[in-house]
């Protein structure tokens, strides 16, 4: 009727989540149980783990805080390359590969999750073991998503003269220009200083950072995914 007005629509609870706790649903709730039901199910019914708990840092921070530093450049190289290859303007999500590579994690951990309870399986989920070759989870997310097609990561170790021993070299060099910036400057007889007017001061020759300069040198470090 005329005296009838109609009250503000409540938001929806899914229009009121956030896309980053979308996507950790996304995964845990669709693209887990494509890939191991038995283990889904434990996850949801028997350990009752929540997937924001672990997989919102996963997403986050790109795995950052779930191996070490050369693990995770190598890791995110090949995740830009992969969303750089495969992107599609009917992608809904950035960088897919994530969500793969996310499902990859908790497979790989699958012994300790299936007989744990919540506890141990946020614990297994939030202190993730050490990942000394990143290859092996990103060729099972490649599987997962691509199938028989799916392309194979090389593991490259340091005694192949690879991706490893490149990639510290670039760290240490970073090292090395942090340290030379901390030091005092000290004047040598060379033209610069001998032509250098009376009174004005030396002027510091910038450096370049190894991990910001060419960004064609770091991705050499890497193979194609």
């Amino acid at each position: 009727g005329a005296n009838s007005i109609p009250s503000p629509a409540a938001p929806s609870s899914l229009a009121s989540k956030s896309k980053i706790l979308e996507r950790c649903e996304y995964v845990f709730d669709q693209l887990l149980p494509q890939a191991d039901e038995e283990l889904s199910n434990h996850l949801h019914n028997s350990a009752k783990v929540a997937p924001s708990l672990f997989l919102m840092r996963w997403i986050r921070l790109l795995f950052a805080r779930e191996m070490h530093v050369v693990e995770v450049l190598r890791l995110w190289d090949m995740i830009f390359a992969d969303s750089y290859l495969h992107w599609t303007a009917t992608e809904e999500m950035s960088l897919p590969l994530v969500n793969y590579m996310a499902v990859s994690m908790i497979l790989q951990v699958r012994g300790t999750l299936m007989s744990g309870d919540n506890t141990a399986c946020l614990q297994r989920l939030m202190r993730y073991p050490p990942v000394d070759h990143v290859e092996p989870l990103v060729g099972r997310a490649l599987r997962l998503r691509d199938g028989e097609k799916a392309l194979r990561p090389r593991i490259v170790s340091e005694a192949d003269g690879g991706a490893d021993s490149s990639v510290r070299e670039v760290i240490e060099k970073k090292k090395a220009v942090e340290a030379s910036e901390n030091e005092p400057i000290q004047s040598s007889a060379t033209d610069a200083t001998r032509d250098r007017p009376a009174g004005e001061p030396l002027q510091r020759q910038p450096q370049m950072d190894p991990l910001r300069g060419d960004h064609s040198s770091l991705s050499s470090l890497f193979g194609t995914v």
